[in-house]
């Protein structure tokens, strides 16, 4: 994903296991969290992807809620 942010943008990871930050690249940052419990700011991304997350969450339209935020 870095590729697509360009120069001046940036890729964050969220993940509630910390062993996944492992596997983001150098230039990436990595929060500790869920959507509903990031320390990230409403509407501070451009784009939120969100791979093979929905099936894995209780609430699938709520996480969607957050992840619209």
């Amino acid at each position: 994903m870095v590729p697509f942010a360009g120069p001046k943008g940036t890729v964050v990871g969220l993940d509630s296991d910390p062993i996944h930050a492992r596997r983001l690249p150098g230039c990436a940052e990595f929060v500790l969290g869920t959507l509903g419990t990031a320390p990230l700011a409403d509407a501070s991304f451009d784009v939120v992807l969100a791979l093979d997350v929905l099936e894995h969450l209780d609430e699938d339209l709520s996480g969607l809620h957050e992840a619209a935020e």
